[in-house]
């Protein structure tokens, strides 16, 4: 897989910020990725991948403090 440029950063960077969703080459397939705060971008990726809304998706977070902290339902145990 080839290295991510600056210019491609920002721009996948731009795309989250206005709730946008970005199509990104994975490890074996591609992904699609938005912020999952952004109500539009989460109803766009449901509707590009053909999911029900109330079939639940995967969120990838970057540290455990962002997930227990987007998590607050997550019992004592679970944490």
């Amino acid at each position: 897989m080839a290295e991510v440029t600056p210019a491609q950063a920002k721009t996948f960077e731009r795309c989250m910020s206005v709730g946008g969703v970005a199509l990104f080459p994975a490890d074996t397939v591609y992904g699609l990725a938005t912020d999952p705060d952004a109500r539009e971008g989460v109803e766009r990726l449901y509707e590009l991948k053909g999911r029900p809304p109330a079939r639940p998706a995967a969120v990838m977070f970057f540290s455990t403090e962002l997930a227990l902290a987007a998590l607050p339902e997550l019992g004592p145990r679970t944490r």
